[in-house]
């Protein structure tokens, strides 16, 4: 289930705005993966985040239903904004990782799910340690982080 992960790596850290963690996936998200529902629905609350802070410059990008259902909008979704960044690989797919590079070992392309977090960090830092604490998090998410966060700090 989606959870803070350590990170192992000065790159990625320094990345992370000097943070010692990240949010993941436990299982990737996208076509032919496991699609567990807690993962599904982090990946589309830092979409939704993501259109939200920056609709003035993607008018068309419409929020997703966050229902940790995966299917061809969130699909589209994590396309859009893979393209719109351009430095992940633009497959549609969020992938989990360790914390231990911050780049693919294939392609040498920023991993999604950390791309995702430096946006978020960057954008709304107050709520970075404990995203139950932003507004636009679902209850269901927030139900599923329940209970103390690490302090992985």
């Amino acid at each position: 289930m989606a959870h803070k992960e350590s990170v192992q790596n000065e790159d990625l850290k320094e990345q992370l705005g000097g943070r010692n963690f990240f949010w993941n996936v436990s299982s990737s998200v996208g076509y032919t993966c496991a699609n567990k529902p807690a993962d599904v629905l982090l990946v589309q609350f830092f979409l939704n985040r993501w259109i939200a802070d920056y609709k003035e410059h993607l008018p068309e990008w419409k929020p997703l239903v966050m229902d940790g259902k995966f299917g061809g909008k969130t699909w589209r979704m994590i396309k859009n904004y893979q393209g719109w960044r351009g430095w992940p690989v633009n497959d549609g797919a969020v992938g989990t990782t360790n914390g231990t590079r911050f780049y693919t070992p294939k392609q040498g392309k920023v991993y999604t799910i950390l791309l995702m977090n430096c946006d978020y960090n960057a954008d709304h830092p107050q709520w970075f340690d404990d995203i139950r604490m932003d507004p636009m998090v679902p209850v269901e998410l927030t139900n599923i982080l329940s209970g103390p966060m690490p302090d992985l700090g």
